[in-house]
């Protein structure tokens, strides 16, 4: 069998081989230091199936971002059922900033500087998410009687949400983007992780028992990136 071409990056946190594809870096394999490289073929010859239709929902969200603006000019957050849309005004300087209303957000300055602009449409992604994840987490904690020591924002290509072992969830400031349902599933998971650090079938027993559907909702999660724009991803 022919493989397709890949990457390959070597992660410092990484314990085990681990498959990634992605619309913008295609086929990547991560592995721990020291991993024998190879080993490589024969891992993605039985992972060939799964790699295949990843390739192709790959291919087909890089051409739904390929009909996508530089910038936008809407910004929608299912999440917490907010729209605001985004002007642009360019002015003779190199700095850039915000303004904001409660619909609309108009950026100032020098607008031809892309990557300046959309930095800064992610860190008001952040503050927006700091300001509604956070406590969404700590109402659903409350519901499902579990609880996490601290709560921190990012901004990550292929975790929804995370919880170390001290107890500290993090979650994705992209969540925003997802419908509400997704983001409880994400919040309870990661909510559960505090009782059970692994996947272990304790683990989904846990999960069930809070969430019924989860099943249906973790299905749904799988293709949740498509609600992602380009502009906000890192």
């Amino acid at each position: 069998m022919e493989l397709p071409p890949y990457t390959v990056r070597v992660s410092a946190r990484a314990r085990h081989a681990r498959i990634r594809v992605s619309a913008r870096d295609g086929l990547e394999v991560v592995v721990p230091q020291g991993f024998d490289i190879e080993r490589l073929p024969e891992l993605l010859a039985r992972r060939h199936r799964w790699i295949e239709r990843a390739l192709a929902n790959a291919a087909a969200q890089e051409q739904v971002y390929a009909t996508q603006p530089d910038l936008p000019e809407v910004i929608a957050l299912l999440a917490i059922g907010q729209q605001r849309s985004v002007r642009y005004f360019t002015a003779a300087t190199p700095r850039i900033r915000l303004d904001e209303s409660d619909s609309e957000l108009i950026v100032r300055g020098a607008t031809n500087d892309l990557r300046a602009c959309r930095e800064l449409l992610q860190y008001w992604l952040s503050r927006q998410a700091r300001s509604y994840l956070v406590p969404w987490l700590e109402r659903v904690g409350q519901e499902c009687e579990l609880s996490c020591r601290n709560a921190a924002i990012r901004n990550q290509k292929t975790r929804w949400g995370s919880c170390s072992a001290r107890g500290t969830i993090s979650l994705n400031q992209q969540l925003l983007f997802l419908p509400a349902p997704l983001v409880h599933y994400v919040l309870v998971h990661e909510l559960c992780h505090t009782v059970h650090l692994d996947h272990s079938h304790r683990f989904w027993q846990l999960v069930e028992a809070k969430l019924p559907d989860c099943a249906r909702r973790r299905a749904e999660l799988r293709a949740a990136w498509q609600y992602v724009p380009l502009w906000a991803q890192p």
